[in-house]
């Protein structure tokens, strides 16, 4: 195997691998990047067994072959090089590289552990713009179920509406949902759940190519027990989730009592302030909506560490109302949101609270209340 190509080439490809690679003993491949020279060009390939990567990049290929190297190692090691271009040479069962006057060799294998992965075909083909399906993501990928109590929420939800798909994710003490514009292959419908890790990875590919003029596409396919992304020359492979995603739309409540606009940047200072006094292990802080001064009171509160009450002035409608909610998952749903104000909406202590963008634009992000 003999090949030479840019450092960027090289190192978008390795960036990708080297998160999706992960160590286990038993598994010795599992850690490697699987690299391919092909007359078309290099081809590079990795899997944790749950999400399986592929990476396409331009070369100039004077000898084909293949080789498998720890993905961390060689990538932390290319991205150290000058922006010149990289030779790499197989030489007596290690890898060669060469860049400028430095020279490394890496050792590894011939990679026959690494199982055969075939991209799937067929299946419904979506298309997205990478900032559409990137600030998509964003708005419900930090919601999702961290524990398998309940596999099906540890992922996020895709489903077709007449609107676009909706994607949602819950933990059962929030939620959130947003649409997301697509042009779709024919009268396509869908209803599935991605799971968790392949959320996670595609996030990363997406940042790891933005800035190529190139890559403004994403491509999604969805079979009947797998989902296919494509962009920029990085391909991701992973099963879909097994079951049904619970029918979270009858959490959300139709009606409002209280109706409160705010400064974001203002509130969030407020939300930090508070949390400092919330006590250990609820994250509690309280939220009152003084409707006759038009102010937004924001209070944390510890029997030992003491209090602190902040007002933000706001326009406020409706019913005075109050109530308490974990500062941790308000800040998430604050750091969404792409504009300077935000939406929040109360019926009482004891039921879900709303934030939105103040245009009822796409974003919905439920937040459950501590019950005081």
């Amino acid at each position: 195997m003999k090949f030479s190509c840019t450092k960027e080439n090289l190192r978008q490809g390795l960036a990708a691998a080297s998160h999706v690679s992960t160590k286990d003993p038993n598994y010795p491949f599992l850690e490697q990047v699987l690299i391919k020279a092909r007359k078309s060009g290099v081809e590079l390939f990795a899997t944790n067994m749950h999400v399986s990567l592929f990476a396409k990049m331009r070369a100039k290929v004077d000898q084909e072959g293949e080789y498998a190297v720890p993905s961390k190692l060689l990538f932390d090691y290319v991205n150290l090089l000058p922006d010149e271009r990289i030779d790499v040479d197989l030489i007596d069962e290690a890898l060669l590289v060469k860049c400028g006057r430095g020279k490394t060799t890496v050792k590894g294998d011939v990679g026959g552990e690494f199982p055969v992965m075939d991209i799937p075909e067929g299946g419904k083909e979506f298309t997205f713009s990478n900032a559409h399906i990137a600030r998509a993501l964003s708005e419900v990928s930090f919601s999702m179920a961290t524990t398998e109590a309940r596999p099906e929420l540890v992922g996020v939800s895709i489903q077709s509406s007449d609107r676009g798909l909706v994607l949602a994710s819950t933990d059962s003490y929030r939620l959130s949902e947003t649409l997301l514009a697509a042009e779709v292959g024919g009268n396509e419908s869908v209803s599935v759940i991605l799971p968790k890790g392949f959320v996670t990875e595609l996030q990363r590919v997406l940042a790891l190519v933005r800035d190529n003029v190139e890559t403004t596409a994403v491509s999604m396919r969805i079979t009947e027990s797998q989902v296919v992304a494509e962009c920029g020359g990085i391909i991701l492979i992973s099963d879909l989730v097994a079951g049904n995603y619970p029918d979270y739309t009858q959490v959300i409540p139709s009606e409002w009592k209280t109706d409160i606009l705010f400064e974001v940047a203002a509130v969030q200072k407020a939300i930090k302030a508070a949390s400092l006094f919330s006590r250990t292990g609820l994250f509690d802080i309280y939220l009152t909506a003084n409707v006759q001064e038009q102010m937004l009171e924001l209070r944390g509160e510890d029997s030992v560490r003491g209090k602190n009450v902040v007002e933000i002035p706001a326009a406020i409608d409706g019913e005075p109302s109050d109530i308490a909610v974990n500062f941790r998952y308000l800040l998430d749903g604050l750091s969404v949101l792409p504009e300077e104000k935000a939406r929040f909406r109360l019926i009482s202590r004891k039921h879900p609270c709303l934030l939105t963008s103040p245009q009822e634009a796409s974003f919905r992000y439920i937040v459950m209340p501590i019950r005081q």
